[in-house]
């Protein structure tokens, strides 16, 4: 047995069944779903767009270096131009400078005593040349001390190497010193 209910109260509940989608005698088509109706389509999913990667700039490739340029070979020039041939020679040290041919990369600079000056222990010299210095830049000069004494006879001698490995020599430049 149902209890009884007044008027106002049965039909605020006809019209909350509705609402909820119950079926009542007011509409008996409207109620829950009973699975034969066309379902609801699932929301497509929206693409979500694809990151470019960041393009890695190409690395340019090494350049080959080109050849250092050798020194050509074959110039070899070679004159002493100071001090002059013949003079008599004071100045200690003194510049001995060379003349030099474009392919030239290193002077070695020589004397050597020819005669010791006049007097009882005059004498000719036999020992061999006497380095002074070598070079490998530019100035082509050095300073020279010079060996105790005057009136000594000194040949001077540069000799020039070029990056192949061939020498030329200046020639003899002589001159008479004197250092007291």
């Amino acid at each position: 047995m149902i209890p009884a209910m007044s008027r106002g109260a049965a039909l605020f509940l006809v019209v909350v069944l509705v609402s909820c989608g119950g079926s009542g005698p007011v509409s008996p088509h409207i109620g829950p779903p009973t699975g034969n109706g066309t379902p609801t389509p699932a929301p497509t999913p929206t693409a979500t767009p694809t990151p470019f990667p960041t393009p890695t700039p190409t690395p340019e490739p090494t350049p080959e270096p080109s050849p250092v340029a050798q020194p050509a070979c074959g110039d070899l020039f070679m004159k002493i131009i100071r001090p002059d041939a013949g003079v008599n020679v004071t100045n200690d040290p003194q510049i001995v400078e060379a003349a030099v041919g474009h392919s030239v990369v290193r002077v070695d600079f020589y004397y050597h005593i020819d005669a010791f000056g006049s007097g009882p222990s005059s004498q000719s010299a036999l020992s061999p040349p006497v380095l002074i210095t070598t070079r490998t830049s530019p100035p082509w000069r050095v300073n020279w001390k010079l060996p105790g004494g005057c009136g000594n006879t000194i040949s001077l001698l540069a000799v020039g190497f070029d990056a192949c490995g061939a020498g030329n020599d200046s020639g003899l430049v002589t001159v008479t010193t004197c250092k007291p």
